[in-house]
This record gives structure tokens, sequence and C-alpha cells, in this order.
């Protein structure tokens, strides 16, 4: 099950597109684009609350174009309940802030397979 993206910009404000993809009880993946930070976290920690309770959480982040520490603590917020997290696809922005903080094994290349 896909859901409808959910949106946050404008001219005042920077621009969060949140898509989630349900593919079976257990994995949930989340394409984020746009910018994670202190305006545009509480969108994706909201967003993904009518969500959780998944044990395997993936985010596909090649299209984030800007992460900060606060976008990061949103994105680890979000991991409550859950029994693995990875990151698919990192932006550069989103390697960069991973290498800085020494979480890059939270980097996977290859996507989780489908549970049969």
């Amino acid at each position: 099950m896909t859901s409808e993206p959910d949106f946050i910009g404008g001219d005042d404000h920077p621009f969060l597109e949140v898509v989630a993809d349900t593919d079976d009880d257990s994995l949930l993946i989340v394409s984020i684009r746009g910018e994670l930070d202190l305006a545009t976290g509480p969108t994706l920690r909201q967003r993904l609350q009518s969500v959780s309770g998944r044990r395997r959480l993936v985010f596909r982040l090649s299209d984030l174009e800007f992460i900060d520490a606060c976008g990061l603590n949103a994105l680890l917020t979000c991991w409550d309940g859950a029994d693995t997290i990875a990151i698919e696809e990192p932006s550069q922005p989103v390697r960069r802030l991973l290498g800085l903080v020494g979480m890059e094994s939270m980097i996977h290349d290859q996507r989780p397979q489908k549970t049969p």
C-alpha cells in the first residue's frame, strides 16, 4: 500500500514530501524529498505516527536536498518501536551528516527483500 504524499512548503517555508509505502505488516519504506530540518521535522514525525508499529523501517533519501541535526533527530525518533532501521540511496548531504556523527552503518546499499 502506498500512501499519498504529504507536502509542506511555500514561499516562506522549506519543502518536504513524505511518501510511506507499507509492503507488508513488518516493513515500512519512507521516501523523503526536499528539506528535513527544524521546520519540517515535526511534519515527518506526525506523518509517520499513523503508520508506526512496523518491525523494519527503511528511509529512501536520494531526493533529500538538505538535512541538519534536527532533521536527523526527526528520523531517529521515528525509529521508536522498530527492530531495524536503514537508510537507502542517501543523498550527498545525508551521507555527509551521517559521516560527521559516526552513523555510516545505517546506510544500506541493497533494498530490503519483501517478506513472502
